[in-house]
């Protein structure tokens, strides 16, 4: 169906599959920040007594996050700390799997360049 709007012809089925795919493609962008459940856990700051121990000190932020493993080609479910200062005390985030085995730091030497963070979502954070 076409409607004359000001001497321009508009066809009301293509701006309305325009507005719907910019609304889905806004929708997967918001949900893709989203990391879900990790580590079996719905509550893992109360679940993972590692992780709960971690919410003691001050100025940090903890994240559950989902990693790959770019050597072995494989995601890995975890938790990243990082201190909430200006200098981090040479530690700017470490990356933990569910167990609380640490996988790597970043800071002044990184070990962390086999690791990508897919997604990430702040669940804890004390300034």
């Amino acid at each position: 169906m076409k409607v004359k709007v000001r001497n321009l012809f508009v066809d009301v089925r293509k701006v309305a599959v325009g507005i719907l795919c910019m609304l889905l493609v806004g929708f997967v962008a918001v949900s893709c920040n989203k990391v879900g459940k990790v580590c079996k856990c719905s509550n893992p700051l109360e679940e993972l007594a590692w992780l709960k121990a971690m919410t003691g000190y001050e100025n940090t932020r903890i994240s559950k996050a989902v990693f790959k493993d770019k050597k072995q080609n494989k995601r890995i479910e975890g938790f990243i700390y990082a201190p909430v200062t200006p200098w981090g005390g040479g530690i700017t985030a470490a990356y933990y799997d569910c167990s609380g085995k640490g996988l790597c730091s970043i800071g002044c030497f990184s070990s962390c360049e086999n690791y990508e963070v897919i997604k990430e979502e702040v669940i804890y954070e004390k300034p």
